[in-house]
């Protein structure tokens, strides 16, 4: 005899000053009394008030089959005896082989795929074909599968369901996987292992996919219904993008020319499967695991730069329809196209700079005739800044200038990890508040200077300067133009080809 007793005594319920050790010896010697009844004399369950998590559950299978409610609940609906086809996904780990059930195909039914489960996942394991039987099977069933060719054995006196339309059944050498509901009514995933000729029983653990607005409240569902446009997704843009999607936004339109370097890891939210993409294709393939619902749209464009008239129109065309456009570049030219999309759309524009060194950073944020025009506010900002620098004869730092689309010819500014998501983080929030509407607004400022650091104006880290500007500007992108005018405007163009064809006619008479 060997092992941990459970005793009555523990960490939680110990008193040093009523408890001794002669308390658990007796808690002991009781313990192993009962245990030895029930072996001898069939006495009933003996109370335990050991009690363990999943996780601990887990600790040793390798092998773990993730069931989520929503796959729960239909195969209840394959009938007792049927069987049903089941498509799943297997991922390889270092400590755990992960298996999902992502669709289900039951006879007399079209088929079923769980949306809890992302279709991005296919792209980092397995597809595999396996069987789901209806009905609790006995006990000594399940027992008896214990190998390759017991398991080959019994399907092949069943009836099996037809795979995508094919006229054979489906063969029992093509399933890999068998899951069937034990006489506990569990469910008993048995997956056949290397040459085939060995089964494992997989561990099955039952998914907990609450409501988003469980954990993120009744916001998450207003968000799922907006739009965001991401312009530059560098380590700012790229943990912006995810964050917002962990939030509850299911629709982006992402912005970048760039592809992600080795360099790039060590403040993007990406990693090494990714390098060599574009940081769109990176980010978008980030999101699609990290919410089932996304919807991304993706433009490889760089901004203000060399690009085609129609490229560059399909993206600012989409900037302009989206809920809120995010300009996450630090650069100046993007800001101005930016700025501009915004105008003319009328569309809410949140920019951020992370300062050189880490020592803090800018947020800020303008919304259609409720606060500056982008560069109104831009302009209240840099004189603020420079006030405030001018109080405190402080030596104004170096900008984050493209510190996400960084290139060849421009040295990428120093920052940690920490202090970029820390600004960035903060620009989420803006982001919410201003695509939720929230009236009062949580922040009552359209920009704020925060510090990381005691550097520059900052006194002390997290200090906050919030800036406002009294003088709102026009939202109206240009002034209407007058009858008069813009016929006088024709006539000049008009005239200018006339010239043209004159000229040439003279040229060619010459």
């Amino acid at each position: 005899m060997g092992g941990d007793l459970c005793l009555e005594l523990g960490p939680d319920n110990w008193h040093r000053d009523q408890n001794t050790a002669a308390d658990m010896l007796v808690s002991a010697h009781r313990l192993l009394a009962d245990e030895e009844a029930r072996r001898t004399e069939g006495a009933t369950v003996i109370p335990s008030r050991h009690s363990v998590t999943q996780g601990q559950e887990q600790r040793g299978k390798y092998v773990r089959f993730i069931i989520t409610p929503a796959a729960l609940a239909e195969l209840g609906g394959v009938k007792d005896g049927d069987w049903a086809i089941a498509h799943f996904r297997q991922i390889y780990h270092n400590e755990a082989s992960i298996v999902f059930l992502f669709k289900l195909e039951i006879q007399g039914n079209g088929p079923l795929v769980f949306s809890e489960v992302p279709e991005e996942l296919s792209r980092h394991g397995f597809s595999v074909i396996g069987l789901v039987k209806g009905g609790n099977q006995e006990a000594a069933l399940t027992d008896a599968l214990s190998n390759a060719e017991a398991l080959a054995s019994y399907l092949d006196g069943e009836t099996l369901p037809i795979l995508d339309g094919e006229s054979d059944p489906l063969c029992e050498t093509r399933v890999d996987f068998v899951l069937m509901r034990s006489a506990d009514s569990s469910w008993q995933l048995t997956m056949r292992w290397g040459s085939r000729q060995k089964l494992w029983l997989c561990s099955t653990v039952i998914a907990e996919t609450s409501p988003a607005s469980v954990r993120l409240g009744p916001d998450s569902a207003e968000l799922s219904d907006t739009t965001v446009a991401i312009v530059g997704l560098g380590s700012v843009g790229s943990k912006i993008a995810t964050s917002l999607a962990r939030s509850g936004v299911n629709r982006f339109v992402l912005i970048d020319d760039d592809l992600l370097q080795p360099d790039n890891l060590v403040r993007n939210d990406s990693d090494w499967r990714h390098v060599g993409q574009h940081k769109v294709d990176a980010v978008a393939d980030r999101l699609a695991l990290v919410n089932s619902k996304i919807e991304v749209y993706r433009h490889r464009v760089r901004l203000a730069g060399q690009e085609s008239a129609t490229t560059a129109a399909s993206a600012t065309a989409a900037m302009g329809n989206a809920s809120v456009i995010i300009d996450a570049t630090a650069n100046a030219d993007a800001f101005n196209l930016c700025a501009h999309i915004a105008r003319q759309s009328r569309r809410p524009l949140v920019w951020l700079e992370i300062y050189a060194g880490g020592i803090g950073g800018l947020i800020a944020r303008a919304r259609p005739d409720r606060d500056p025009e982008p560069f109104t506010l831009r302009q209240a900002i840099n004189d603020a800044a420079g006030r405030i620098a001018k109080e405190k004869n402080a030596i104004s730092p170096e900008t984050g200038a493209n510190y996400a689309i960084e290139r060849s010819n421009q040295s990428p500014i120093i920052a940690t990890d920490a202090e970029v998501s820390t600004i960035a983080h903060l620009a989420c929030q803006l982001v919410a508040d201003t695509l939720l509407e929230r009236e009062p607004s949580r922040f009552p400022n359209p920009a704020y200077l925060v510090g990381l650091q005691r550097q520059w104006i900052f006194d002390q880290p997290l200090q906050v300067f919030p800036i406002d500007s009294h003088d709102i500007g026009s939202w109206t992108s240009d002034s209407p133009m007058d009858s008069s005018t813009h016929a006088a405007g024709l006539d000049f163009v008009k005239q200018l080809f006339e010239d043209l064809v004159s000229r040439g006619k003279t040229d060619t008479a010459s």
